[in-house]
């Protein structure tokens, strides 16, 4: 099992439009593709002995927070305000890339048409081609590709590519300030964290609330038939972990908010049973728990209390050299 959290990552764009974001990374469980979330979202092979790494597919970012940023733009594309912003990506189930970026209210879902049939004859390259006379070696992950470059920021990036392998699509934004009340409402997300290839995904949230996203099993979300999300009992569904009784605040202070989590399992991602997660608050609290994501219960909660004072306290006790 691996824990894992990290700083910002920060770079900056050199095109037309200059404009510093954050940029976010998410290996697939298979390895050999992985996705890079900025403004866009573009998908890559990943390194191989035989070719460098190659552009599979790229789509514009979508849903109503993209719309909401694109408006507090200026005329020259350049942000009116220069606060980073902060963007995470994983893979959930049905090689569908979830993105959340912080003080957003929704999770955007991409999907790439194709993919699941690339990764069966990466992995499978000899008995698929037998089978198929007509399978194209340029369709193979392992060979390089000479007509798109490896990274390129010019107009064309800036819409959906159709001379590409797959075709990445934004499906839609699952809304993450659903709940009764007005704080519910206007609840925003500050971290997220999930195990790459499950159905789980946990939103930290600026009221101090933990959403869990439960993720429907939809086999292709590509084909416009129909949205993940109903009312039936196999649709996308929400739930929130509220530990906050457990932070000993006064009642007329504000909430702090769960800036980061993380989270891990023995299980396989298609069929955890339980999972450890770790969540942070403003303040220095934080919780480890160890859940039942299917029972939607905590099994286990441990509380480390006043870890700063701690730490300074034993850094007075340590002999000083």
């Amino acid at each position: 099992m691996f824990f894992c959290s990290g700083p910002p990552r920060t770079y900056a764009v050199v095109s037309p439009c200059e404009r510093i974001e954050d940029v976010a990374l998410a290996m697939h469980p298979s390895q050999r593709v992985f996705a890079r979330v900025t403004s866009t979202v573009e998908l890559w092979s990943t390194s191989l002995p035989s070719a460098g790494r190659r552009l599979l597919a790229r789509c514009q970012r979508g849903g109503q927070w993209v719309e909401q940023l694109e408006d507090d733009e200026d005329t020259s594309g350049r942000m009116r305000e220069s606060e980073t912003r902060r963007i995470w990506a994983v893979w959930v189930s049905g090689d569908r890339l979830a993105v959340v970026e912080k003080d957003s209210q929704s999770v955007e879902f991409y999907a790439f048409e194709g993919l699941h049939k690339l990764l069966q004859r990466a992995e499978t390259p000899h008995l698929l081609a037998a089978e198929d006379p007509t399978v194209d070696a340029n369709a193979m992950l392992d060979q390089p590709s000479f007509t798109e470059p490896e990274h390129e920021e010019t107009e064309r990036a800036k819409a959906t590519s159709t001379g590409l392998q797959l075709a990445a699509k934004f499906v839609e934004d699952y809304p993450l300030n659903q709940g009764a009340s007005q704080s519910d409402y206007e609840d925003v997300a500050v971290s997220m964290t999930a195990v790459s290839g499950s159905k789980y995904l946990f939103v930290g949230m600026a009221s101090g609330m933990i959403s869990v996203v439960e993720v429907a099993d939809a086999s292709d979300a590509m084909d416009g038939k129909s949205s993940w999300f109903s009312n039936a009992d196999n649709s996308t569904k929400i739930w929130k972990i509220d530990v906050r009784t457990h932070l000993a605040m006064p009642e007329d202070a504000d909430p702090p908010s769960c800036y980061d989590v993380t989270c891990a399992t023995a299980d396989l991602p298609s069929k955890i049973t339980s999972l450890y997660l770790v969540a942070s608050f403003e303040g220095g609290k934080c919780f480890i728990m160890l859940l039942s994501p299917a029972k939607k219960s905590i099994d286990q909660l441990l509380s480390l209390r006043e870890t700063i004072r701690q730490l300074q306290v034993l850094d007075a006790a340590l002999p000083q050299v």
